[in-house]
């Protein structure tokens, strides 16, 4: 925090939480510019901790598994047509 953000000439960029999760954030820095990659901005980092949720099913004494959807290039078009 205290980092130039912009060309380092200004602080415009920011990243807001809510008083909730602001005990959850554990490091938050400005990185260096890369200017082949950027318009002039900083990329702001932060790195929250968290804990995951598991679910457990206590009838069938299983956890509960979400899916993966897999990506299939031939429906690309369609894909578009429907952004």
């Amino acid at each position: 925090m205290g980092k130039l953000t912009f060309r380092n000439q200004s602080l415009i960029d920011y990243t807001l939480a809510t008083s909730k999760c602001a005990p959850l954030i554990n490091d938050f820095d400005v990185l260096e510019t890369d200017m082949l990659m950027s318009d002039g901005h900083s990329i702001l980092q932060m790195t929250l901790i968290i804990q995951p949720i598991v679910t457990h099913n206590i009838l069938t004494d299983s956890h509960t598994q979400t899916d993966k959807i897999k990506w299939r290039p031939e429906q690309s078009l369609q894909f578009i047509e429907n952004i």
